[in-house]
């Protein structure tokens, strides 16, 4: 073998190295965008319902009004869900797109908000300064 075929094979051998790791990395890149369409679909299943119930009036029993709704026990029942809008509804699109956990800071962040340390607001009756 002369000296130009070795380097002729070495060359390949790089380049066949080369390639193996660009189709590992996007092998790695394809699982993490495929769980990410996971845990997408996985909160669309259950956002959608859950918008699909505000946008519908309460039925009420054959003849009745939705006054008269009925229940066989009120402690197993849950209290209806808050109607999620403005806001809320686009902190529910981030955090459900983001495809992992968020902390307040990054969700701040996200809806444009400055980078201002303690700006997370609790709710009145949470926190000690109340």
């Amino acid at each position: 073998m002369t000296l130009g075929e070795a380097s002729l094979l070495e060359q390949l051998a790089a380049d066949e190295e080369s390639v193996r790791g660009q189709l590992e990395s996007l092998r790695e890149q394809v699982s993490a965008l495929e769980e990410q369409l996971s845990d997408l679909a996985t909160a669309r299943r259950i956002v959608a319902p859950m918008l699909a119930r505000h946008s519908q009036p309460a039925q009420a029993p054959s003849g009745g009004t939705p006054d008269a709704l009925t229940h066989t026990s009120p402690e197993k029942v849950a209290p209806a869900p808050k109607q999620v809008t403005g806001l809320d509804q686009r902190v529910v699109v981030i955090m459900a797109s983001s495809g992992r956990t968020m902390r307040a800071k990054e969700v701040a962040q996200a809806l444009g908000e400055p980078d201002v340390r303690g700006r997370v607001e609790r709710p009145p009756g949470h926190g000690s300064s109340d």
